[in-house]
């Protein structure tokens, strides 16, 4: 089939639409990865305009925006949101449907990421889904398995949703879930076959990135140069199912055979890389001013405004600096020292070439 975002806007039924491209091929069983979700915003510089001509289609306008953009364009599962503060840029959200839309049109995702990452873009969130339809996941098997402990991840709460009807108590949908959702990351094991009242095994896997992980996820990406890859080699080294046994560092036993045949396009556990931002004298002074100048204030109105308790305060905490933060205010008074010196020189150089007594400029 062939289509387009512009014909989706000229008419064709974009519910239909959905659902072809939701279903799997007949004869094609088996596992496939998808990116089902990206959002990114473009830099300062880049028009709303500019930004529906790179994404291509035939747009229309919302009569309403979102997260603190004004306006807002949509075509099918693609929505452009515009004209918010100055320092906000163009925000690009793409669903599950419009991830489909523009595969049709022939987006490759590496391609894609490689551009927004090089023209300065930064994806805000990025989904990773990996449909199995063969019988090979359980979700009872997995959800026994991280109660008995046979996992290996850094999250430390799963939930087990059962969704049902109230009369008659038919089972509608269930899903494992790890992490808390609008975290950095986020991972949901569900029957995608219940969900949408399908027969058959469907199990989808999908693994949230947000923010600085989800930049870094499209970095993989385009490092190693496949999808698959990365999806599979991320979630493995985001959850580890084990095989059960003695050792009581389950680090130690070998991936249940079951997850590792479903992530079997894995060469190694991805670990993604999030720098860590450099930590400044400013930056803590901005924390003061969000965090802790309300109660400051508060505490030094009930001290009828005497500061002798914020003294001895300020005196404890800089008996308990670590080095680090030594070190952080050394390098911060060096620069002051250097700061003051050069203006201290322009003024003195200012007033040796004074002869006249006039005021330097």
């Amino acid at each position: 089939m062939h289509c387009t975002l512009q014909s989706l806007a000229e008419g064709e039924s974009t519910t239909s639409l959905a659902l072809e491209l939701d279903t799997e091929p007949a004869g094609k069983p088996g596992v496939e990865t998808l990116l089902d979700w990206l959002s990114y915003t473009r830099p300062v510089g880049r028009s709303g305009e500019g930004v529906l001509e790179e994404l291509g289609g035939d747009f229309a306008p919302l009569d309403h925006g979102m997260y603190g953009y004004k306006a807002a364009w949509v075509c099918g599962g693609v929505m452009v949101l515009h004209d918010g503060k100055p320092d906000m840029g163009v925000h690009v959200q793409i669903n599950g449907q419009g991830c489909r839309e523009l595969e049709v049109q022939g987006v490759e995702w590496v391609e894609f990421l490689g551009g927004l990452l090089a023209a300065g873009c930064k994806p805000r969130r990025i989904d990773l889904a990996i449909d199995e339809r063969t019988g090979l996941l359980d979700l009872e098997v997995a959800r026994r398995a991280a109660v008995e402990g046979n996992v290996v991840t850094k999250f430390k709460k799963a939930r087990d949703d059962v969704e049902f009807v109230i009369h008659g108590g038919d089972t509608t949908g269930r899903k494992l879930v790890f992490g808390r959702r609008g975290g950095l990351s986020f991972v949901r094991v569900y029957d995608k076959a219940l969900e949408q009242g399908r027969p058959g095994h469907w199990i989808r896997v999908e693994l949230e990135l947000r923010n600085e992980r989800a930049v870094a996820v499209a970095q993989e990406m385009v490092r190693c140069g496949s999808l698959e890859v990365t999806a599979a080699g991320v979630l493995l080294a985001t959850l580890d199912f084990k095989e059960p046994g003695t050792d009581s560092n389950s680090r130690r036993r070998r991936t249940a055979d079951w997850w590792a045949e479903l992530l079997q396009a894995a060469k190694e556990k991805v670990r993604l890389r999030i720098p860590r931002p450099e930590e400044t004298l400013e930056a803590k002074e901005r924390w003061l001013r969000k965090c802790v100048a309300r109660t400051l204030g508060m505490v030094l109105m009930a001290h009828r405004g005497d500061r002798r308790f914020l003294e001895k305060l300020a005196a404890d905490g800089a008996c308990r600096l670590k080095p680090y933060e030594l070190a952080l205010l050394q390098r911060w008074l060096e620069a002051e020292d250097q700061v003051r010196g050069g203006i201290e020189g322009e003024v003195n150089d200012g007033e040796e070439g004074n002869e006249e007594g006039e005021i330097p400029l």
